[in-house]
């Protein structure tokens, strides 16, 4: 499987972390065929729109999911699948650091699994899909972790 990562907002090593993080996602979740998704990094004021525009809810939010074409559907050996967008908001995953106590890195990592799950399918409306949705985040950031490959 190739994964191309397209991502704005950030630069550098961040840049490349993320990018590493995401392509351990999708390979941990054994995604079949070629893909490629980008991640945003925006502000508050952006998300904010996107959040009204496109949930009804005219507030800011930590990340954003749009999912494009179903992975699990397309065919083993066709033209690359574009999985869809991501938007993350540093601010606001900032925010939830501190309350939640972890640091902005861990917070960020957990945002990015969380879009790419909703990517993949999984969502959190009721109380069943919210456990196992959080149950396969930690497992992927468990494993990244134990990859050697989070700080």
């Amino acid at each position: 499987m190739d994964v191309c990562v397209d991502i704005t907002g950030v630069e550098g090593d961040e840049e490349e972390r993320i990018a590493d993080l995401a392509r351990f996602a999708l390979a941990h979740m054994k995604v079949p065929v070629d893909c490629e998704l980008s991640i945003s990094f925006v502000g508050t004021g952006e998300i904010r729109k996107l959040n009204d525009e496109y949930r009804d809810t005219d507030s800011p939010t930590d990340v954003l999911s749009f999912p494009c074409d179903d992975v699990w559907e397309a065919e083993s050996g066709g033209p690359t699948v574009l999985l869809g967008d991501i938007v993350i908001c540093p601010e606001v995953v900032e925010e939830h650091a501190a309350a939640y106590q972890t640091s902005p890195q861990d917070e960020t990592d957990l945002m990015v699994v969380h879009g790419i799950l909703h990517l993949l399918g999984y969502d959190h409306m009721d109380d069943d899909e919210a456990e196992k949705m959080e149950e396969t985040e930690q497992e992927i950031l468990d494993a990244y972790a134990a990859d050697g490959k989070a700080s």
